[in-house]
C-alpha cells in the first residue's frame, strides 16, 4: 500500500497533504487561499477567494480539453500520484464562551482537559447526552477516549458535534482499546446511527475535527453517521494510526434507513474501506472526498444511491467498488463525476463494478489501473465496461430517450460552491433570540458591517421570530446558525410571499447556514451577486433577476423557482410535496440547473423544466411511500428544454415516470425501460434531444 504521512501549510490556511510520508499529523492553519480545493483548475484560470470569500467560481463547459459540449473523447490523463493534494481552507471555528447554547465540553460542568492524556470519554458523553439540538464543541486539542462516545438518545436525531478546526480538534481513541479488537463486530469511536425502522435522524452534523482510531484496533471504526431528509458531515479527517492502517471502515454509512444527506470535505486515510455505504435507502451525495491508504477499497457501496464529486484517490486497491448487486436485485445507482484515481494495481480497475450496478461516470482520469471502470459482475443486463484508463463521459447501460435516438447526454457544466469564508470569529455579530420580535436585531447585526452574523440555538429559546423580511445587504458574507436553530415568520409576514430573507447586492457571495424557515416564503433572490444555501430546510425560492447564480446543499425544500437564465447548483436536494397540495416540488423555467444527488418522497410532480430551461439531476432517489402517484414524476415541455436524469425509484411509480412535449407533440415514459431491482427500478440514464 501506498501510505501518506504528513499535511502542511500554504497560503495562510490551505491545507496540503504530502503524498510520499507516512500518517497524516496535526497541523493549524488559518488564512485563506486562492485556487480550487484538490487543485482542480477551472478552464478560465480564474479563482475563488476561498476563506476570503472573494471572486466568484467559474462554470466549467463540457469536457476538460474541449471547447463544450460531450466530445465523446476521453478525458486528459492526470500524469502520477501528486507530490502534495490541496484540500480545502481550514477556518478556525472558535465559537463564543458565554453562549448558552454553545456547551464548551472543557468548560464546568463537562471539565474535558485536551492534551492532558487522560481519559475524556466521560466527560464528553455526557456533555453530547444532555445537550441534543444544541451545538456540542470541542476547542482545538487532542481528547483521549477510550470507547464508543454515542449521540444516539431520543431517536439519534439534531445532534450536532463541532470541533474548532479540522486538523486541530482531534478525539483519539486508545492503543488497544477494549472491545476494538474484532473486525466481524466493529465498533466507531463516534456513534451517530442506530438500527431503526423509521427514517427520522433530521438534522444530524460533524463538523471540523480529526477521529483518529488508534493503534492496535482493527474492529474500529472512525464515524458511524445516520440523517434523514437532511444532515452534513463536513470538514472532517478520519485516519488510522495502525502500523498497517488497520480498521473497518473510516466513515461507516451501513444503518439502515440512512439518508438523504451531504458529506464535504472529507479525508480518510486507511481502514478496509474509507467510505461504507450499505442498506437500501435513501441516498447520499459526497463532495470534494479524498480518500488513501485503503486495504480493500477507497469508497464501498453496496445498494445505495450514491454521487460522489470531486473525488480523489491514492490507493493500490479499487477507488470505488460497487458491491452487492448480484443475485438478490439489490443494485446500487452510483454516479461520479471529476475524479482524480491515482496509485493502482495495472491488472485492477479503478471503479470496479463488483455488483450488477448502474453506473454514471464523468471527467474521470486514472493513473497506475488497468482500466478506469471494471469489475468482476458489471451490470449483466448493461453495456460492457469501456477498456481506457480515463473517460470523458460513459453510462454503464445505453440511455433512454422518447425523442431522438439518446446519443447526447451530459451537457452542462458544473461549478465549484464559494468558500465564503467565516471571517475572523472575534469579530462575528451574534444575535440572541428575544422570544417576541427578533426583526430589528437581526437587520441590525446584517447592516453592522460584519462579514459573518451568528443566530445561535439557545436552550430555552430555539426559534427566531420575525414580521417583516430581512434584507441581507451590504458587507455581511455569512448567516451562520447552530444547533438546531429555526426562523419563524410571525405577524403579516406569516404565511406570505414576500420572503423571510431578501439577497440585495452587496460585498460578494453570501452564505446562509444551518437553519429551519417556517411559516412562510423563504428566500428572494434579488442580487446578481452568488447565493449559497446550506443545511437549509425552507418552503420558497424566487429568483428576481437575469443571469444570477445560486449553490443549495444539503437542502429539504419546495416550492423552488429557478428562472431568468440563471444558473443553479444543488448538492442533495430533498423535496417532499404530496398531491392535493397547493405547494409545488421544483420548477425550472428557463434557467440551467445541475444537481447531484436528489431525494423525493410522495407522490406529486418532482421536476417541471419548461421555457427552454436545462436541468440535470444525477443520482435521484424517488421515494414514492404514499404509493404510485397519478401525476408524471418530470415533465419536460417545449422544443428547447432538456432533462437527463439519472434515478432509482422505490416503492411505487410516477403515471408517468417522465412526460416529455416536443413539438406538439407529447411522449411518457413509463416503467418498461427501467432496470429491475429488489423493490424498485433504475433509470441509469433519461436523455433529451
Amino acid at each position: 500500500m501506498r501510505r501518506v504521512s504528513g499535511v502542511s501549510c500554504r497560503g495562510n490556511g490551505t491545507l496540503y497533504l504530502l503524498a510520499s510520508l507516512f500518517a497524516l499529523s496535526h497541523v493549524s492553519c488559518t488564512g485563506s487561499d486562492s485556487s480550487d480545493a484538490f487543485g482542480i483548475d477551472r478552464e478560465d484560470g480564474s479563482s475563488n477567494n476561498e476563506e476570503g470569500g472573494g471572486t466568484s467560481s467559474s462554470v466549467m463547459t463540457g469536457m476538460p480539453g474541449s471547447s463544450g459540449g460531450n466530445t465523446g473523447q476521453p478525458a486528459p490523463t492526470a500524469g502520477g500520484c501528486p507530490s502534495q493534494v490541496k484540500i480545502w481552507p481550514e477556518p478556525n471555528m472558535a465559537y463564543p464562551n458565554n453562549l448558552a447554547g454553545i456547551v464548551n465540553v472543557t468548560r464546568p460542568p463537562y471539565n474535558a482537559v485536551p492534551n492532558d492524556g487522560k481519559d475524556d470519554t466521560a466527560a464528553i458523553q455526557r456533555a453530547i447526552e444532555e445537550n441534543r439540538t444544541l451545538l456540542v464543541y470541542l476547542p482545538n486539542g487532542t481528547y483521549d477516549v477510550s470507547g464508543t462516545l454515542f449521540a444516539t438518545a431520543n431517536g439519534a436525531k439534531r445532534y450536532f458535534v463541532q470541533g474548532q478546526s479540522t486538523f486541530g480538534t482531534i478525539i483519539r481513541l486508545r492503543d488497544g482499546a477494549s472491545g476494538f479488537g474484532d473486525p466481524s463486530n466493529p465498533r466507531s469511536v463516534l456513534q451517530m446511527s442506530t438500527v431503526r425502522t423509521d427514517a427520522t435522524a433530521f438534522r444530524n452534523q460533524v463538523s471540523d475535527l480529526t477521529i483518529d482510531t488508534g493503534k492496535n484496533n482493527p474492529g474500529a471504526m472512525g464515524l458511524a453517521f445516520r440523517a434523514s431528509n437532511w444532515g452534513m458531515v463536513q470538514r472532517v479527517h478520519i485516519r488510522s494510526s495502525d502500523d498497517n492502517k488497520r480498521g473497518v471502515a473510516g466513515l461507516s454509512l451501513d444503518s439502515p434507513l440512512n439518508g438523504p444527506f451531504t458529506v464535504k470535505h472529507l479525508v480518510v486515510d486507511g481502514f478496509d474501506y474509507g467510505v461504507s455505504y450499505g442498506s437500501a435507502l435513501h441516498g447520499a451525495s459526497l463532495y470534494h472526498v479524498y480518500v488513501l491508504n485503503q486495504r480493500v477499497a477507497g469508497i464501498r457501496d453496496a445498494q445505495q444511491v450514491m454521487t460522489v464529486r470531486d473525488f480523489r484517490s491514492t490507493n493500490t486497491v479499487p477507488a470505488f467498488k460497487i458491491d452487492g448487486g448480484v443475485g438478490n436485485g439489490r443494485r446500487a445507482l452510483v454516479g461520479i463525476v471529476n475524479a482524480d484515481l491515482c496509485g493502482g494495481a495495472s491488472s485492477a480497475p479503478a471503479i470496479a463494478n463488483d455488483g450488477n450496478g448502474a453506473l454514471y461516470v464523468r471527467d474521470i482520469r486514472t493513473t497506475g489501473y488497468g482500466q478506469a471502470v471494471g469489475g468482476s459482475a458489471p451490470a449483466e443486463d448493461g453495456r460492457p465496461s469501456p477498456s481506457g484508463t480515463s473517460l470523458g463521459e460513459w453510462v454503464s447501460h445505453d440511455p433512454v430517450a422518447l425523442f431522438g435516438n439518446g446519443s447526447r447526454t451530459s451537457r452542462l457544466g458544473y461549478a465549484k460552491t464559494p468558500d465564503v469564508g467565516y471571517g475572523d470569529p472575534s469579530a462575528w455579530a451574534v444575535v440572541n433570540a428575544s422570544g417576541n420580535d427578533d426583526t430589528a436585531a437581526i437587520q441590525s447585526a446584517i447592516d453592522s458591517g460584519a462579514q459573518t452574523v451568528l443566530l445561535w440555538r439557545d436552550r430555552g429559546r430555539p426559534q427566531y421570530r420575525v414580521s417583516r423580511t430581512i434584507v441581507v445587504r451590504g458587507a455581511v458574507r455569512r448567516i451562520l446558525g447552530t444547533g438546531d436553530a429555526i426562523v419563524s415568520a410571525i405577524g403579516g409576514l406569516s404565511g406570505s410571499n414576500d420572503g423571510v430573507f431578501r439577497f440585495d447586492d452587496g460585498a460578494g457571495a453570501v452564505a446562509l447556514e444551518n437553519f429551519e424557515i417556517r411559516n412562510a416564503w423563504a428566500f428572494v433572490q434579488n442580487t446578481a451577486r452568488e447565493v449559497v444555501l446550506t443545511s437549509v430546510s425552507f418552503r420558497g425560492y424566487r429568483n428576481m433577476v437575469n443571469n444570477s447564480r445560486v449553490y443549495m446543499e444539503n437542502a429539504t425544500a419546495s416550492n423552488v423557482e429557478f428562472s431568468r437564465g440563471q444558473l443553479a447548483f444543488a448538492q442533495m436536494l430533498n423535496p417532499e410535496v404530496g398531491a392535493g397540495n397547493s405547494n409545488f416540488n421544483i420548477v425550472n423555467s428557463g434557467a440551467k440547473v445541475w444537481v447531484l444527488g436528489f431525494k423525493t418522497e410522495r407522490d406529486q410532480t418532482v421536476f417541471e423544466t419548461r421555457d427552454g430551461g436545462a436541468t440535470e439531476v444525477i443520482g435521484a432517489f424517488n421515494y414514492l411511500n404514499r404509493g404510485s402517484a397519478n401525476a408524471p414524476g418530470y415533465v419536460v415541455t417545449g422544443d428547447n428544454s432538456s432533462l437527463v436524469l439519472s434515478a432509482k425509484q422505490y416503492s411505487g411509480t410516477y403515471r408517468p415516470v417522465i412526460r416529455e412535449t416536443r413539438n406538439g407533440q407529447t411522449r411518457n415514459l413509463d416503467t418498461g425501460p427501467l432496470l429491475p431491482a429488489r423493490n424498485s427500478s433504475i433509470l441509469p440514464l433519461f436523455v433529451t434531444p
